[in-house]
């Protein structure tokens, strides 16, 4: 079957077949995700940082703004600003939101150095014989299931985070606890001692302090009058993004969005950490300070089990909508979309897209004019997939939209 790579033409945007090899190439990378500061946490069903890249250099410009409704992990957000471009970013989970702009803002060699010093003071602390006592968080079951050495040892470090004294060096310690704890619970079948969480952390320290400073000279190497982009996130739903203020503060409307939404059919766990593969707890959001209070549909448009349902895309048409009317009349909406039975789901999703005002725009076609999509494996993707079909819930596929 002979394939045509078709030239991605708006009035803006000009593609011809090598950008469309290289969106493929950058689609099914199989690169671990690395670079700047995007290893600061492991966010469930976060896209490749290349992906990224490559999108916002074919579809926009330097000094564009760029939107990202269901942000995760800051992928966009950074890649944005590593590219010199203004970003927006919206997600309900105050665990992204929290990863996100921790992820954006950049410290000084004088904040850094403050913070090793710090850590070095309080990393000298052990767990024994140190009078811990209950927490609201725990006394509210946002501990349950937390082996007892990684919860003294968290205790420890946040109860010393005080005495940093800016916001932002608070937010990054807070965050390399975070990095630190998941790496300790989250589907681990052993818990490390406190030595090893200690060592861990300090390891973690080096790594995020490395990503911070690769970011900054990104950001040097694309600004030639050392100005920096704006960067804005917010932990609010995306259906109501045509009416946020934040927007009015960006020198344009967004021009590209680059998203993943929740996924149709599929069981995602944004909210909490498993623990020995079974049980589950809260505890991110004891260590960022934030409650929590929802079940695991409130993150992903409703229950998995019901994603067949009308409840899925009621929601995602608002969202979509909500966007249509935000972004520039230019604008292009580009998505990794993964389905658990996609013979159901992907036509499902068009048929929502097309609602919200949006014509796909095609960029592969056989000879007999059908649109030939570009899927991507996904490596040691902790997903639960509802259905048994031919396509696992490991698999995505690219999607590109244009107002109509």
């Amino acid at each position: 079957m002979k394939l045509i790579h078709l030239h991605i033409v708006t009035k803006t945007i000009k593609i011809d077949s090598k950008g469309i090899e290289r969106l493929r190439l950058a689609v099914q990378t199989k690169d671990n995700v690395q670079g700047l500061t995007h290893n600061y946490y492991r966010y469930p069903a976060r896209f490749s940082p290349k992906f990224v890249h490559e999108v916002i250099e074919l579809f926009s410009e330097k000094g564009d703004v760029i939107l990202d409704p269901f942000v995760g992990g800051g992928t966009t957000l950074v890649e944005a600003l590593a590219s010199n471009r203004h970003s927006i970013g919206f997600d309900v989970s105050p665990i992204a939101s929290f990863v996100a702009q921790t992820k954006t803002t950049l410290l000084s060699e004088n904040d850094l150095q403050i913070i090793s010093k710090w850590a070095d003071f309080v990393l000298q602390k052990r767990i024994v014989g140190v009078k811990s006592t209950m927490t609201f968080y725990e006394d509210e079951g946002y501990l349950n299931n937390l082996p007892w050495t990684i919860k003294r040892s968290v205790k420890i470090i946040l109860a010393d985070i005080e005495f940093l004294k800016t916001e932002k060096q608070q937010r990054f310690a807070k965050c390399i606890l975070l990095k630190t704890a998941q790496w300790a619970i989250d589907c681990r079948k052993s818990t490390p001692t406190a030595k090893h969480f200690r060592d861990k952390f300090s390891y973690n320290l080096k790594i995020f302090s490395n990503g911070i400073r690769e970011l900054t000279t990104a950001i040097a190497k694309h600004s030639k009058d050392n100005s920096l982009p704006q960067c804005i996130c917010i932990n609010n739903s995306s259906d109501t993004i045509n009416a946020c203020a934040e927007l009015n503060l960006l020198p344009s409307k967004p021009k590209l969005v680059i998203t993943s939404p929740p996924y149709i059919g599929v069981h995602m766990l944004y909210h909490q950490w498993q623990v020995n593969s079974r049980k589950r707890t809260r505890t991110p959001f004891w260590i960022i300070n934030s409650l929590d209070g929802q079940g695991s549909a409130f993150y992903t448009f409703g229950h998995y089990q019901s994603h067949a349902k009308k409840t899925y895309f009621e929601i995602a048409e608002k969202v979509f909508t909500s966007i249509h009317s935000a972004i520039h009349d230019d604008g292009i909406v580009v998505q990794l979309v993964g389905f658990s039975d996609h013979k159901i789901f992907l036509k499902k999703y068009l048929e929502m897209m097309n609602a919200a005002g949006y014509e796909e725009i095609p960029i592969i076609i056989d000879k007999l004019n059908r649109i030939k999509r570009i899927w991507r494996n996904v490596p040691n993707r902790k997903w639960y997939n509802n259905t048994k079909n031919e396509l696992s819930s490991s698999k995505e596929v690219l999607l590109i939209h244009r107002k109509k």
